[in-house]
């Protein structure tokens, strides 16, 4: 491994209708891609890794951690990412850290005060993944970790909270922004509508570059798994199977 590229981060997320990867040397942002897979995630990724490497001016030889973002969101997107990166880390033999996709979304916020951050991503009808963050030290720290929850129950949570504003991201607050407010009734003062809608691997890169600097163990390569948090809805047969 080239010493000066020692601290090269490869970071991605897949959770979501849109992508990205990113290349981080030393804390500084060098290189990110962001893009719709447009249901092609398998054939693309890596043509993006590529891409994103070399405008590094690096080989995945030359990375020395990587970090990914585990969901929730889309339960084969989500995959296709975190096996792609844990294959890397376990044939090189890097380290690796897997962060919470929704906490990647709260880290756009790094470092307001008195504000209670809430990433939103669809989940079924009339619900959201949904986690609670707290970002005043610079790094997402959680005040309930991720959930499936209806509209009603994160408003509740979010109000029950003795933070003096209440910012929504992701692109659940945005498909569920009318039924947020009137479901938070006279504390709808309180809410901002931020505009991270998905997470950004130059974040995810930004918090494993700390979790590796603060001397956080990384994952087990092998057992790093994606963070469904509900199981997939099963589709029933149209016409029964004979």
């Amino acid at each position: 491994m080239d010493p000066e590229l020692s601290q090269l981060v490869l970071a991605m997320d897949t959770s979501g209708d849109v992508c990205s990867v990113a290349a981080m040397r030393d804390g500084r942002l060098v290189s990110e891609h962001i893009f719709r897979h447009g249901m092609h995630l398998s054939e693309r990724l890596l043509d993006h890794v590529t891409a994103v490497l070399g405008d590094a001016n690096a080989s995945p030889a030359d990375v020395a951690l990587y970090g990914v973002g585990i969901g929730p969101g889309s339960f084969t997107g989500t995959r296709i990412g975190v096996m792609t990166l844990k294959t890397f880390a376990s044939l090189l033999n890097r380290p690796i850290y897997g962060i919470d996709s929704l906490a990647a979304m709260a880290q756009s916020y790094s470092g307001v005060q008195k504000t209670l951050i809430m990433p939103m991503y669809p989940c079924r009808a009339g619900s959201v993944y949904a986690g609670l963050y707290d970002v005043s030290s610079g790094h997402p720290v959680d005040i309930q970790v991720p959930a499936a929850l209806s509209i009603a129950d994160l408003a509740a949570a979010a109000v029950s909270s003795s933070y003096t504003s209440l910012l929504f991201c992701g692109i659940g607050s945005v498909k569920y922004r009318d039924e947020m407010e009137a479901a938070l009734g006279v504390h709808r003062d309180r809410a901002v509508f931020g505009g991270a809608l998905f997470p950004r691997s130059s974040d995810i890169a930004a918090m494993a570059y700390y979790r590796s600097s603060a001397g956080i163990e990384a994952d087990d390569p092998l057992a790093l798994v994606p963070h469904y948090v509900s199981p997939p809805p099963i589709t029933m047969p149209k016409t029964a199977v004979k």
